[in-house]
């Protein structure tokens, strides 16, 4: 992702061209699906990020928009730079907005600290215009802690292979399990035995092999790598990739850790989805063996499962979350030291 140079000017007002108007519009459908809120952080480069946190802290979005996103605009002068501006937004206010979304030729926003609004401007069709002003809330920005080097499986696939895979998934499935083997990826449903009525479930299984994927990054091991997690955060990750038409990397290790999902347009936008899983039980268990992990990750495991037995029902994050700006103050790679429950730390 090539960003602009850290010597340019903070622009006033964004301007999104018309060929953009329509992904802009599609980054904010896809995290209504995920969340209520909608943090925005501006950088004094030009770039935008938009964040989104479901409620139980389950699932999280995070697109950063490159000033190359953006039509050339009123820049501000060098006395009115400032730092990082983070402030909310509610999404069931911004996305009626694009309703007309045909019609919109040119869109427009910008902070306005005087009237304590967030301004829409939209240049529609037949000299039409329409502004909106709306209401934000300065906060600080949670952001999901977690670097992609730590997880020793990652695959790459076009969106659609896992678009058309779960086309055959009953629609009120709530949860699957992705089960990797060493050249076979097993999808399969989810069904909690101690809440289910006998006799009145549908198993469906979908196997994809390792070909059917650009890259296949598969640590070979002594038991399948099994995750669970909610389909219907997924399906929402799925809808915007396979709009983008960019591939998608998916990161993943055990039951208990998150899956990452990472897909960009270089130069452009960059978007991350972090999904929580459910701890495999029997797995975490025999991972616990003498025979299959040595001693450090016995003791993470070990950890895991203390700050995820709770998990089950409401499937929370692994990773703590933290205000972005804290962060910084550390190294990613040693982000997983880090072992408080999955709660939002505001400062």
């Amino acid at each position: 992702m090539q960003l602009a140079r850290t010597g340019t000017a903070a622009p006033t007002r964004w301007r999104v061209p018309r060929d953009n108007v329509k992904a802009f519009a599609k980054m904010l459908l896809c995290m209504s699906r995920i969340g209520d809120e909608l943090f925005v952080e501006i950088h004094p480069c030009g770039s935008l990020t938009l964040r989104t946190l479901n409620s139980s802290k389950s699932a999280f979005i995070a697109f950063s928009l490159c000033s190359n996103f953006f039509a050339p605009a009123e820049t501000a002068r060098d006395g009115q730079r400032s730092a990082v501006q983070k402030f909310k937004l509610l999404l069931k206010a911004v996305l009626p907005i694009f309703r007309g979304l045909a019609t919109i030729a040119m869109l427009t926003f910008y902070l306005d600290p005087p009237t304590e609004r967030f301004v829409f401007e939209l240049n529609c069709k037949y000299d039409v215009r329409k502004t909106y002003r709306l209401v934000y809330e300065e906060c600080e920005i949670m952001q999901a802690v977690y670097s992609r080097d730590d997880y020793p499986q990652h695959v790459v696939c076009a969106p659609a292979v896992l678009v058309d895979c779960l086309s055959n998934f009953h629609a009120r499935q709530d949860e699957i399990t992705m089960a990797v083997h060493t050249d076979v990826m097993s999808i399969k449903s989810y069904t909690d035995m101690a809440r289910a009525t006998p006799g009145t479930t549908m198993h469906t299984e979908m196997k994809l092999k390792s070909t059917d994927f650009d890259t296949w990054h598969v640590v070979p091991t002594t038991l399948p790598q099994e995750i669970t997690f909610c389909v219907r955060e997924l399906k929402a990750v799925l809808q915007f990739c396979d709009a983008l038409a960019q591939p998608l990397a998916l990161y993943f290790d055990c039951g208990g850790r998150p899956i990452l999902f990472s897909a960009a347009m270089p130069g452009t936008v960059e978007a991350h989805f972090v999904l929580a899983t459910l701890i495999d039980t029997a797995a975490l268990e025999a991972s616990q063996t003498p025979r299959s992990l040595p001693p450090a990750p016995e003791a993470r495991a070990h950890s895991q499962s203390q700050h995820m037995a709770h998990t089950r029902p409401q499937h929370a994050l692994s990773q703590p979350l933290e205000p972005a700006h804290a962060r910084s103050q550390h190294d990613p790679a040693h982000a997983r030291s880090q072992h408080d429950p999955a709660h939002a730390r505001s400062q």
